[in-house]
């Protein structure tokens, strides 16, 4: 049975569900490339993130990047996105840093703008190789 707020002939009012796809995307500026730290409680504790994360399903890609960035940082992404490259389930994209104040959400603690030379130790391979595309 349906929840009284539900639709049964579309998502409304239903928790979106993730999907098994993730997007991530290396923000740019003149100081390097955003990254943010993961939170304790997270998975993947203490380690450093990029924007992103789970698409849900139905959902375009670069639409649930957009909407992924802008809960984990609080930006919204105006400027036009390139996709770098997919890695099975992973898409790798790119943009500028938009205008506006980075506000982190739950999942993370801190966030950096980092150089290729100034890469800490505690970041995914993965993450690193996106950012050398970019960098």
């Amino acid at each position: 049975m349906l929840d009284s707020q539900e639709c049964q002939h579309c998502d409304y009012g239903r928790e979106p569900v993730d999907s098994e796809y993730v997007c991530k995307v290396v923000i740019t500026n003149s100081d390097g490339a955003l990254i943010m730290l993961r939170a304790k409680t997270e998975k993947f504790p203490n380690r450093w993130d990029l924007p992103g994360g789970h698409i849900h399903v139905g959902e375009e890609l670069e639409e649930g990047l957009r909407r992924e960035v802008l809960e984990e940082t609080g930006l919204v992404l105006t400027n036009p996105i390139f996709k770098l490259y997919t890695d099975g389930r992973e898409n790798y994209y790119t943009t500028h840093l938009p205008d506006g104040k980075i506000t982190l959400s739950h999942e993370h603690v801190d966030f950096a703008m980092v150089s290729l030379l100034g890469m800490p130790d505690n970041i995914s391979k993965k993450f690193v190789r996106a950012i050398k595309k970019v960098l």
